[in-house]
């Protein structure tokens, strides 16, 4: 016979007080240990980096992102202006862009950030969730990993400055535009197709699947015409000039994708429509330039992003989960009987089970 209890309320108060309250590196013994050793004679200058930014990402940024996940505030866009001009522009919530202008203004990709730094501040920064910030950041370290290796040309040197050091205070975003609908992540059955006119390249075709859709550049794969190699280029989403003037680079965004997951990030199917692009590497080389190079994995170094993007944001996760299991315990078991029974270890062998 189940027992019965005079009051069947409830409240989340004392969780939501210590979740509020909980800082991400504060909160985290394990990765203060696992920084420590790895880090040795770093260590005490990174353990300042992460209690200065860990606090912001933890209680600001945090706000922020949860502010931006709500589905009335989710991307959207507008076409045509008043005067049937097409300017496909992308809406965001002012949340998610002071969030990027603050988390890219950290400048995780350049030189003067190390090694150990960036993955500290992207550990901290990842376990908020994607909040139109996690994608973005790991697309623009594959492109700029890819231009360390491969920028020759002035255009592609600007752009490796842009994405690491800004412009004007200005901070660019990366991405890379690979799928097509017929082959999906198989770019070699790419049939995008690259013309180079009068010295200068143009893209031509369809991409299907572009995250980070609001990015200023763009890695993206086309065959040049006449041949069966795929190539690989950077197309910028405006020229110099026409970003105030909304007035894109020969393309178009056909549509804001609705997902079920990470809905706050923009995703989008986008037609070329000659859209001037600048070569990257052998143009007979494009997969293997955007897979391997020595010692990287340069357009697909996202890769190591999102292996360790998942495993922070569950991190927050399961520090989070295990409160919510110590409440459910309590509230099982009222009168501080919870602690007797393991401190939320039966609901917390529960969900990991079903986990």
């Amino acid at each position: 016979m189940s027992q019965q209890y005079p009051e069947n309320s409830y409240s989340f108060d004392d969780f939501l007080q210590w979740r509020n309250n909980a800082d991400y590196y504060g909160e985290d013994p394990f990765f203060q240990k696992v920084i420590q050793y790895y880090a040795e004679k770093q260590w005490p200058e990174l353990d300042k980096v992460a209690k200065k930014i860990s606090p912001r990402v933890s209680f600001r940024w945090k706000e922020l992102s949860e502010a931006a996940a709500v589905p009335e505030k989710q991307p959207y866009i507008i076409h045509f202006d008043g005067h049937n001009h097409r300017i496909d522009r992308i809406v965001r919530p002012q949340e998610t862009l002071i969030l990027e202008k603050e988390v890219f203004g950290e400048k995780l990709f350049a030189d003067s950030t190390s090694p150990f730094e960036k993955l500290v501040k992207m550990y901290l920064i990842y376990q908020n969730g994607e909040a139109c910030i996690s994608c973005p950041i790991t697309c623009t370290e594959g492109m700029v990993a890819l231009l360390e290796y491969y920028a020759d040309t002035p255009e592609l040197k600007k752009i490796l400055t842009h994405c690491k050091d800004g412009i004007n205070g200005n901070m660019a975003i990366g991405s890379q535009f690979l799928s097509e609908i017929q082959g999906g992540s198989d770019v070699p059955a790419n049939i995008a197709e690259a013309v180079e006119e009068d010295g200068t390249w143009r893209i031509f075709g369809d991409k299907f699947f572009c995250s980070a859709t609001h990015a200023d550049y763009a890695v993206v794969t086309a065959r040049p015409r006449g041949s069966e190699k795929v190539a690989l280029f950077v197309v910028p989403a405006w020229l110099d000039g026409n970003k105030e003037k909304e007035i894109r680079n020969s393309y178009t965004i056909n549509r804001i994708k609705w997902k079920m997951g990470t809905s706050e990030l923009t995703t989008g199917e986008i037609t070329y429509n000659g859209a001037v692009a600048y070569p990257v590497g052998p143009l007979d080389k494009g997969v293997q330039c955007s897979r391997h190079c020595p010692d990287l994995f340069p357009a697909h170094r996202g890769h190591y992003c999102c292996c360790i993007h998942g495993p922070h944001y569950q991190g927050s996760n399961g520090l989070q989960s295990q409160k919510v299991c110590l409440w459910f315990d309590n509230r099982r078991f009222p009168s501080g009987q919870g602690a007797a029974y393991g401190n939320g270890k039966h609901c917390q062998a529960y969900h990991c089970r079903n986990f």
